[in-house]
């Protein structure tokens, strides 16, 4: 199994591509299942795609050849993982079966199993072989919480939400005190000189 790693990608997971045959299939689901996890995905649903992954590597393992490429990559909030192999395909069919074959089939449960686990599942056959691609969303992110960033516009800050505050200086700390003395005398006037009863 050999693994190379390309560009960094947004959650700090670098792509993955690994190179895989029949022996190697539990460490490839270890290498998926960490890459998950690194990437966030939940525990419970990650479990769900390293099983899809793992029944689609076995696909290509049995039916394309014995070998087959997984690569997988975030893009959009999303997994994608990317299985190719050299094999014939599924006899021109480019979905997943609509409902799940009988219990006593040796096969046809797979794919509708990867369809059932996963939130997108593609399938293209060609001369070249066959490529299946699966995607799960990731979480949404919590929004951070943390105070708006300020702009100054003619010699006041505003604010993000749009509200405007005057910078505190030495003259509008004056007028402000001044204002509070001004408003207190007015009232202790305005107090003498009211009628007592």
């Amino acid at each position: 199994m050999t693994a190379t790693s390309k560009t960094r990608a947004s959650s700090g997971n670098s792509p993955l591509r690994i190179t895989f045959t029949a022996p190697v299939l539990s460490r490839l689901r270890a290498r998926v299942r960490a890459w998950a996890a690194d990437a966030r995905l939940p525990t419970e649903r990650c479990e769900e795609f390293v099983l899809a992954v793992d029944e689609v590597a076995a696909n290509a393992v049995l039916h394309g050849g014995g070998h087959g490429v997984l690569t997988m990559h975030e893009h959009c909030s999303a997994l994608h993982c990317r299985i190719s192999d050299q094999g014939p395909g599924f006899a021109g069919r480019t979905a997943a079966p609509a409902t799940c074959a009988a219990t006593t089939a040796e096969s046809g449960r797979g794919l509708w199993m990867v369809q059932q686990l996963t939130d997108h599942l593609d399938i293209t056959t060609n001369t070249q072989g066959t490529t299946v691609t699966i995607a799960v969303a990731l979480p949404t992110p919590r929004p951070h919480r943390c105070r708006p960033p300020r702009t100054r516009r003619r010699g006041r800050s505003v604010t993000a939400s749009g509200r405007a505050s005057w910078p505190l200086t030495a003259g509008s700390v004056f007028a402000m005190r001044a204002g509070a003395v001004i408003g207190s005398t007015r009232a202790r006037r305005a107090r003498r000189s009211s009628p007592r009863c």
